[in-house]
């Protein structure tokens, strides 16, 4: 399979399976300031996504003359930004407040950028990588912690039958994280593998390739952890 094609593949396989909820963070300071700028990128990134609706085959470049649009993508690609975006939809999800798949909602502008590179080569290099790292980032925060397990009851009673099912409901829940862990890291090993791919392949330039091996590393290390 094209590499190319091959992360696409992978990365959208993120959205619909790792994108578990996690465990509360401590609230803002300022809880309206953060609302305010995650609403502010789903804002900035829905029009992003028209735009490349409006005229798929030529998605925009972050050399547009300085123009309006390329500063609103390179913004919605910031991973500076992103991140703590990122982490406000996480702890939307842990308490039931997420009004939008916010990784679904990402699909459109990854499959723009793989395809873009595909087609068009180191053109679209810096939007590319922006967006896999992106992906990638999302990756790296789907694994459930270790400590969200829970201890399971070793000894019941015949009378006791409600600890029996709470004992194998956290049983199965368990049982399922490990296999969801197992999935990620699999994941996380075909997404470096397919990265390593375009740069023995030659198909970046070499700030390019370093920036993979950069993303390779992480998903490496995250992988032998």
């Amino acid at each position: 399979m094209n590499p190319i094609k091959a992360i696409l593949f992978l990365l959208i396989s993120i959205s619909t399976t790792l994108m578990l909820p996690c465990a509360k963070a401590e609230p803002s300071v300022d809880p309206f300031r953060v609302a305010d700028a995650y609403h502010q990128y789903l804002s900035d990134l829905m029009q992003v996504e028209s735009k490349l609706f409006l005229d798929p085959s030529h998605p925009l470049v972050y050399s547009a003359s300085g123009s309006d649009d390329a500063k609103l993508l390179k913004s919605v690609l910031d991973e500076r930004r992103f991140q703590p975006i990122l982490e406000i939809y996480k702890r939307k999800q842990a308490d039931g407040t997420a009004d939008v798949n916010l990784v679904q909602l990402l699909e459109p502008l990854t499959q723009s950028y793989l395809k873009a590179f595909s087609t068009f080569g180191v053109r679209y290099e810096n939007e590319f990588l922006d967006t896999t790292q992106m992906s990638i980032a999302v990756l790296m925060t789907s694994t459930p912690a270790s400590g969200s397990k829970k201890s399971i009851p070793t000894t019941t009673t015949a009378l006791d039958t409600s600890t029996e099912k709470k004992r194998k409901a956290i049983e199965s829940s368990q049982k399922l994280l490990k296999a969801l862990e197992s999935f990620s890291e699999n994941l996380r090993s075909m997404v470096a593998k397919q990265l390593n791919d375009l740069v023995e392949k030659k198909k970046l330039t070499p700030s390019g390739e370093k920036r993979v091996q950069e993303m390779v590393h992480q998903l490496l290390k995250k992988t032998s952890e």
